[in-house]
């Protein structure tokens, strides 16, 4: 009965069809963005980052200049340091105009307390001088490295495997792309002529043209006339006289029934402790 009450009493009226409305332009778009504004933002968020972390990125984010390799003994007195300073600013050229030296690192061996300690205070030095100087510390060239060296998965320092690295970053870290390694720093002579051999191999290093500064470690003959040639940059020389005169006069202290450090007033003795550190000295050619 319910339903035949409601049946009954409608209106014919309302049975007919009504006539489709028509929305202005502007109520139409009112319409699209009541429904779609959400998502307009969501792709214009999308949008913006995309662009900025792809294009922005490309076109303003400032290159490295160098890729260095930088090597040394030990930790290195002020006077070699401000040596290597002099020649890095000599014969480094800023490839990419914004006043960051890009470096490359080879380390001899892994665990060994010489290639640590060249490998850490190499680079940890040259900063402190950079910085001192109001200049941008140095990049490793490859950014996303976890490790800011490459090692000598043989542990033999070889020139071998410096000159396999790089005849693989030279094809990728080019002037053609705008990021040449521009500093080679290594723990050792036979590694720093690897890397030479391998940039002759590209053009460079020559003795005529372009130069990427090469530093290695030992002042090895053979090291020395590249360095002579024009074709490396320096060496750092361990002062094997100096080291020989001190123990001399160690040995004469006691064999004299003195002590250990007496007559020791003229040499670089840490303090508090009996050790007598022999400065190096650089080598960039006669």
């Amino acid at each position: 009965m319910a339903s035949y009450r409601y049946e009954r009493d409608i209106d014919p009226a309302d049975l007919a069809p009504r006539a489709e409305k028509q929305y202005t332009r502007k109520e139409r778009w009112a319409n699209w963005w009541d429904y779609n504004l959400k998502w307009v933002i969501i792709i214009g968020i999308i949008v913006v980052f995309f662009g900025y972390n792809f294009i922005g990125q490309y076109f303003f984010t400032t290159k490295p200049d160098y890729n260095v390799a930088v090597v040394a003994p030990c930790y290195l007195p002020d006077d070699t340091v401000t040596a290597l300073q002099e020649q890095l600013a000599r014969y480094g050229e800023d490839l990419n105009g914004d006043g960051v030296i890009s470096y490359v690192m080879f380390k001899g061996q892994e665990g060994n307390a010489e290639a640590e300690a060249r490998t850490q205070f190499g680079v940890e030095d040259a900063n402190a001088v950079l910085t001192a100087a109001g200049k941008p510390e140095l990049a490793y060239y490859n950014a996303s490295a976890t490790d800011k060296y490459l090692v000598d998965q043989g542990g033999k320092w070889s020139a071998q495997a410096a000159n396999d690295y790089m005849a693989t970053i030279l094809p990728e870290y080019s002037e053609a792309n705008g990021n040449m390694v521009e500093l080679i720093i290594c723990n050792n002579d036979g590694m720093a002529e690897g890397a030479v051999s391998a940039l002759q191999g590209a053009g460079y290093n020559t003795g005529d043209g372009k130069t990427i500064p090469v530093f290695g470690v030992d002042a090895t003959d053979s090291a020395k006339q590249l360095i002579n040639e024009g074709k490396m940059t320096g060496t750092i020389k361990q002062d094997a006289e100096g080291m020989a005169s001190t123990i001399l006069n160690l040995v004469s202290s006691v064999q004299g029934g003195g002590e250990l450090m007496d007559n020791t007033s003229s040499f670089n003795v840490d303090e508090g402790v009996a050790k007598i550190r022999v400065p190096y000295a650089t080598y960039t050619g006669e």
